[in-house]
């Protein structure tokens, strides 16, 4: 276990060990262990199977490791939210989507070196025009932007089970 600067042993979560990791790792099997170490192992084993079909039916379509990392980063940094569907685009960048009856559909492409470019626009219905947001910003300040459209795990919009 690490000490501090006093000596002291530091504690240290699955969550933090994961976020450690993922900056180390130079593999996308290496991001995957770390993210189910941090209890996210749906994206886990997403990642695993699209760096496996690039790798065997589209190599020019690699996954571009940077934009890997920071989607790796948030959804370790963000354990609050659901699951998203995980995709990857014809460049190589990965992108999370969340769609929900509450809050509407929001999508998130991972750039390198921090930036988000998000889409989001609310769900339908009501008295209440669609509300609709874009842009590209770093992860700090994406997710205020995109706050509304982030369905959480224990918000009105996440998923039950049946009784």
């Amino acid at each position: 276990m690490p000490a501090d600067a006093e000596g002291t042993l530091v504690h240290r979560d699955d969550r933090t060990i994961a976020t450690d990791q993922v900056l180390a790792a130079r593999q996308p099997d290496e991001i995957a262990a770390a993210l189910v170490l941090g209890g996210r192992r749906a994206a886990a084993d997403r990642i695993r199977d699209l760096d496996e079909m690039t790798r065997e039916g589209a190599p020019d379509e690699a996954i571009v490791f940077a934009s890997l990392r920071e989607l790796a980063l948030f959804l370790l940094g963000q354990r609050h939210l659901a699951e998203p569907e995980i995709g990857l685009g014809p460049n190589g960048l990965l992108s999370a989507e969340w769609a929900s009856a509450e809050r509407g559909v929001l999508a998130m492409k991972f750039l390198p070196g921090g930036m988000i470019r998000f889409a989001g626009v609310s769900a339908a219905g009501g008295a209440v025009p669609r509300l609709r947001v874009n842009g590209e910003l770093p992860t700090d300040l994406a997710l205020d932007a995109v706050r509304a459209f982030l369905p959480s795990l224990n918000g009105p919009d996440a998923p039950r089970d049946a009784a």
